[in-house]
């Protein structure tokens, strides 16, 4: 995946959560398609340490 795969992801959400038939999306119900702020660098570098995973 790359930069621009996410490029516009939060407007996309919006977008389909306004639709009329957005509740028809599974777990449309479940989520409400709410995204949560994203992580600032230190949050990142402690999930990263935590996981011991290097995301890109």
């Amino acid at each position: 995946m790359n930069d621009q795969t996410w490029a516009g992801i939060r407007q996309r959400v919006e977008a389909l959560a306004a639709r009329p038939d957005s509740t028809e999306v599974f777990g449309a119900l479940g989520h409400r398609f709410l995204l949560d702020e994203p992580l600032t660098a230190q949050d990142l570098s402690e999930l990263q340490a935590q996981m011991g995973v290097e995301l890109p």
